[in-house]
């Protein structure tokens, strides 16, 4: 459902996309997978628990 009403949107700049090397972008790179594996293991940990013991 989208919201009602009216937004407006000022454009201030235009700037070219920037291509970044490897290396620039790696920090951000091992970081995002860290939190994806970090919750991967949280949300296995959760189930284990939730699988062995009745949760109410």
């Amino acid at each position: 459902m989208a919201p009602e009403g009216v937004f407006l949107v000022r454009l201030m700049a235009i700037e070219a996309a920037k291509k970044q090397s490897f290396e620039e972008v790696r920090s951000v790179l091992e970081r995002e997978e860290q939190n994806r594996r970090r919750k991967q293991l949280e949300d296995e940990f959760y189930q284990g628990i939730k699988d062995r013991y009745s949760v109410e």
